[in-house]
């Protein structure tokens, strides 16, 4: 059930057990779900009218309803929605026929292979740069391929995939300039680049490098990402070629969010196999991202990949309730979090399978950073510190540890130690300086807790909502207690010692354990059910709550 939320609950005395499920049939994002819900929310194109509503089953369709091919579709402003149907194949051209990558070099006169056999680093050229004719007119079969496969998705858009099989292949989608879009239940594969371009100085050994991510967001904000699966085709890693020597590499990430993108959502979807696969921040030198990039990624399912899960530069990035699964060695794995210049990751509660190959140190790499915040990570159904494996593993060069700071207040999960954020945050900005020795800037993030708001922190943390699934919570009057409305109809009022019936009761976690297992929230994560106790994802769902 796609879209949808659910709590199982099992009483161990008469054996009953008890589902209510949630759906969002609306299509919008819901308030406190992360990043894209601060500062307006988004809605994409819940606001469209009838005659902007379409249904689209080929790429010419699906390119008219966003506006048009180039940059039509970018300035594009006009709430829309549209539902995918079936496979949409990106070098279909208007008239029907398909194109290939042959098709881009006969336009403009450029071989790939005369390319390949010119600056081959072990023949005449050596370990130059390209440069000259060939370079131009590779650009120019190059901008022939984005005419016809890349993309542009403009402000107000709702896309959503209709079925299993809503599909888009070989498309590079590039949200652009754009506010408040909506990407929802599509497979999103292969943006395969038909000319990768050699960059001999790019590790000491080069590499081929890809212009084209299956998802790009640039300078967009109000973006929400849900419940797609991003895969790289008939072409993940270990099906690439090598040309000199490296991996003949057709793609780049599978999503990443850049160049001042702000307030991005990422929930409940697969990336399959790939190498590199999200990039928050395209580069060390971009210090007009300073203040921006505020991303949150959550109940995300990431299978075989190598790395940038995410990688981040200057963002403020929320990682919870992810899921990371190794199922068998591979080459390609490098590292799973990637901490760099300026940025403020907060990674908790996520769970990581790694192969026996690999270690917790593996799981995150420095990048120019200095500090992160990691709370309860679980590997191999373990505790772990990674952030303490890091550090073990490279004594010369730690990451600091930023406890509780520098987080999303629009996360739910991450709402708590708020009276310490400022404090963490002034700490990381001594502790770091970039190349010029400029301080880190405040990443504390804008929003002020109302006083119900700093309560539902207050017992998230202390464990109370966890033992009380809540239908509705509401503030008392001026009390300093939480009105919690069970989803058995129960009326509880918690306060810092507990939580007590209405009977007078006191109702204590350790007095529960004869009487009432603890409830367990249900969920998927990229599509798999798993059991969220406490947030952290396990995978024995026969358990009792």
């Amino acid at each position: 059930m796609r879209g949808c939320l659910w709590s199982v609950c099992h009483h161990r005395k008469s054996g009953v057990t008890s589902t209510r499920v949630w759906c969002n049939p609306g299509q919008v994002l819901a308030d406190n779900d992360g990043w894209a819900s601060a500062e307006g929310g988004t809605t994409g194109g819940a606001a469209a009218t009838a005659d902007n509503v379409f249904h689209v089953s080929t790429w010419q369709e699906f390119r008219t309803a966003l506006g048009g091919g180039g940059n039509a579709a970018r300035t594009n402003t006009e709430p829309r929605i549209i539902y995918v149907h079936g496979e949409l194949n990106a070098f279909e051209a208007a008239d029907g026929t398909m194109t290939t990558c042959a098709t881009f070099e006969e336009e403009t006169g450029f071989s790939q292979a005369a390319y390949i056999e010119a600056f081959d680093p072990d023949g005449p050229w050596g370990w130059k740069d390209p440069e000259g004719e060939l370079v131009d007119l590779q650009a120019a079969a190059a901008n022939a391929q984005a005419l016809q496969t890349q993309q542009h998705i403009g402000s107000n858009k709702t896309i959503i995939g209709v079925g299993d099989d809503a599909r888009i292949v070989g498309a590079n989608l590039r949200i652009r300039d754009a506010d408040n879009v909506i990407v929802r239940d599509l497979t999103v594969s292969d943006s395969t680049d038909c000319f990768p371009e050699w960059d001999p100085g790019d590790t000491a050994s080069g590499n081929w490098n890809s212009r084209y991510d299956n998802i790009s967001v640039w300078t967009s904000t109000h973006v929400w990402i849900d419940h797609n699966t991003l895969d790289s085709g008939d072409l993940p890693p270990d099906a690439l070629a090598s040309v000199y020597g490296r991996p003949y590499e057709v793609h780049d990430g599978l999503l990443d969010i850049t160049h001042r993108s702000d307030l991005v959502t990422v929930s409940y979807n697969r990336f399959e196999p790939h190498d590199k696969t999200m990039l928050i921040g395209s580069s060390d030198g971009r210090t007009a991202d300073r203040g921006t990039l505020r991303v949150t990624l959550h109940h995300n399912k990431w299978t075989d990949i190598g790395q940038r899960a995410p990688r981040v530069r200057y963002g403020q990035v929320d990682l919870y309730n992810n899921y990371y699964v190794q199922t068998g060695p591979y080459d390609w794995y490098s590292y799973y979090w990637g901490v760099g210049r300026e940025s403020a990751l907060y990674a908790e509660n996520n769970y990581i399978q790694l192969d026996p190959a690999n270690d917790a140190s593996t799981i995150i790499a420095k990048w120019g950073g200095v500090a992160m915040t990691e709370i309860g990570t679980r590997v191999n159904g373990k505790k772990v510190s990674a952030l303490g494996a890091y550090n073990a593993a490279n004594p010369t060069d730690t990451i600091g540890d930023a406890p509780g700071g520098c987080h999303s207040t629009a996360s739910r999960s991450t709402r708590r130690c708020r009276s310490r954020r400022r404090s963490s945050c002034a700490r990381a900005r001594e502790r770091s300086a970039d190349g010029g020795g400029r301080p880190v800037p405040d990443r504390a993030a804008p929003h002020q807790l109302t006083d119900h708001q700093q309560q539902v922190a207050t017992f998230h943390r202390l464990g109370v909502l966890q033992r009380h699934p809540l239908h509705r919570a509401r503030d008392g009057r001026g009390d300093g207690r939480l009105h919690l409305h069970r989803l058995d109809g129960r009326h509880l009022v918690a306060d810092r010692n507990g939580v007590t019936r209405r009977d007078g009761q006191r109702d204590h976690a350790r007095e529960r354990r004869g009487h009432l297992a603890r409830v367990r929230r249900v969920g998927q994560i990229g599509g798999d059910d798993v059991a969220l106790d406490r947030g952290v994802p396990h995978h024995d769902l026969a358990t009792a709550c």
